[in-house]
């Protein structure tokens, strides 16, 4: 596969009929079958390959909760997958739409380093809080995540006091400080990434 790109996907409704039903039809889908392709899985569904030509045949599922979970009359659960590139959710929002009426909502956290995509369509951090991301190596690799954009700052100040930063930089800055007072380049071992998730996917 190309770059991976690791999206965890919550399917949430007040109609817990709905999530039952599509919580057990991914369950039997994996439990079945090795090639727990997300292209798979739709065909099951019931989409032919004319339905489909646009699907990434490589995109995974991964895990699938054990059971569904409840809170504040809200039915839910959370899936993983693997996809090429980018998330692979539109087959997901496709199903919804055609298979169930709408009444399912999705909201999904994604990441692929190699192209620097993330993102979190969760605004209001429900189920996936992380809104900034901090990666580096410095005699060993560390990763940390915030859902503040002060505490990731703060953060930084203690780690790497030689860069200066301020909550007023960009994330560009912020990154560009710290590799130009700590000599990160290709040239040695060390690296320093900040990322914010974007909550818009361009669907």
């Amino acid at each position: 596969m190309a770059n991976k790109c690791e999206t965890s996907i919550v399917f949430y409704s007040e109609n817990k009929d709905v999530i039952k039903a599509l919580w057990q039809n991914i369950t039997d889908f994996c439990n079945n079958n090795h090639d727990c392709t997300i292209y798979k899985f739709m065909q099951k569904m019931g989409y032919s390959k004319n339905d489909l030509y646009r699907s990434d045949k490589r995109g995974v599922i991964t895990y699938c909760d054990s059971s569904v979970s409840y809170k504040d009359n809200i039915t839910y659960f959370k899936i993983e997958t693997v996809s090429a590139w980018m998330p692979q959710v539109d087959e997901f929002y496709k199903l919804i739409d055609e298979k169930y009426d709408r009444n399912i909502s999705i909201v999904f956290e994604a990441e692929e380093m190699g192209c620097g995509i993330y993102y979190n369509t969760d605004i209001e951090g429900r189920f996936f809080k992380d809104r900034y991301k901090i990666d580096y190596y410095l005699k060993q690799d560390i990763v940390r995540y915030f859902e503040r954009f002060d505490d990731a700052i703060d953060y930084i100040k203690e780690i790497f006091p030689k860069a200066k930063v301020s909550i007023f930089d960009e994330i560009n800055t912020i990154e560009g400080k710290v590799q130009s007072a700590y000599d990160m380049n290709e040239d040695n071992e060390f690296f320093f990434n900040f990322k914010r998730f974007e909550y818009q996917y361009p669907f």
